[in-house]
């Protein structure tokens, strides 16, 4: 896929989730019919993550796709510092409701503006199918470790 290309298909998927983020009733976690995912669900999935990610306190977080920041928000308090970026800023407006204090950076995945090395953990979770090919995967995976 060409870059232009990539770079349409970026924008429509950034335009569809600012859409969705003013849309008052949206759920973000919801099962292949639609309905709401219920609250064990949701707290399944932050145990895991946890497991896997192994926080100490002084550990950093970087939340790459954060969405409305539901998961951001259960995570933060097993961190000493929590950094989120998504590519919909209207998808961070509602985050800025759930993560108070939280720096959050309007940011394609591809394109982190961080320094090298910033941040002890990065996450990015439910966010990968959304991207365009496989060239953009392979970008995301080397600017989450670089940073």
């Amino acid at each position: 896929m060409d870059d232009r290309r990539r770079e349409i298909l970026l924008a429509r998927r950034q335009k569809d989730w600012d859409a969705y983020a003013h849309n008052e009733g949206a759920v973000m976690y919801r099962r292949s019919d639609g309905t709401p995912e219920p609250p064990t669900a949701e707290q399944a999935v932050v145990a895991q993550l946890l497991e896997l990610l192994a926080p100490e306190p002084q550990d950093s977080l970087l939340d790459a796709g954060c969405g409305a920041g539901e998961l951001t928000r259960h995570l933060r308090p097993h961190f000493g510092q929590v950094v989120a970026t998504d590519l919909s800023a209207a998808m961070l407006e509602r985050a800025r409701q759930l993560l108070p204090g939280v720096p959050l950076h309007a940011t394609p995945a591809h394109q982190l503006p961080f320094p090298d090395g910033s941040f002890s953990r990065a996450l990015s979770y439910s966010v990968f199918f959304y991207f365009p090919d496989y060239p953009y995967v392979k970008q995301v995976f080397e600017e989450m470790l670089r940073v």
